[in-house]
């Protein structure tokens, strides 16, 4: 039961992710890279996800995955995303990240403009978006206790932001 609640988190978390990416971003704002699976290598998923992860492959153009699960057992399949949104689906998701329920928020101090890390309650899924200009940069670590994935996101984007 647990894995089929957390294969539905992640399909809704893609299908989310997804719906964001409409909005625009403003011409000579901020950019990201056009290739998110460009900013992270498969040697600093693997540190991330504890256990030797695939090349990053494209979900959509702009999220990319790296994927261990292969490591692990399926119910601990561990997986990590990174993607791009523009500043108005951050305005608009943080709108509805206060409306949720069973998710813990809590800011990061010294990375990018704005940073939230958030837990979902009972499951092994955690988040970081980090907002720098008119870009915010989303990672999703699946799989991995809450207690090691903030830190380990945070090096993420450190090492994502660096390659802005």
């Amino acid at each position: 039961m647990k894995s089929m609640r957390f294969s539905m988190m992640v399909l809704a978390g893609k299908l989310a992710y997804v719906a964001l990416l409409a909005a625009p971003v403003p011409a000579g704002a901020f950019e990201p890279p056009k290739d998110p699976c460009t900013v992270l290598t498969a040697q600093e998923a693997s540190v991330a996800l504890g256990a030797t992860s695939t090349a990053g492959r494209h979900v959509v153009a702009t999220l990319c995955e790296w994927d261990a699960s292969q490591q692990t057992s399926a119910s601990h399949a561990r997986k990590l995303t990174l993607g791009f949104l523009s500043a108005a689906a951050w305005e608009q998701t943080k709108a509805l990240r206060e409306q949720m329920k069973g998710i813990s928020r809590s800011p990061v101090a010294d990375l990018g403009e704005e940073a939230v890390f958030s837990t979902v309650a009972g499951l092994d899924l955690c988040n970081l978006q980090v907002k720098k200009g008119s870009a915010v940069l989303d990672i999703h670590l699946y799989g991995v206790p809450a207690d090691q994935a903030r830190s380990r996101e945070v090096t993420l984007a450190r090492a994502a932001l660096g390659r802005f």
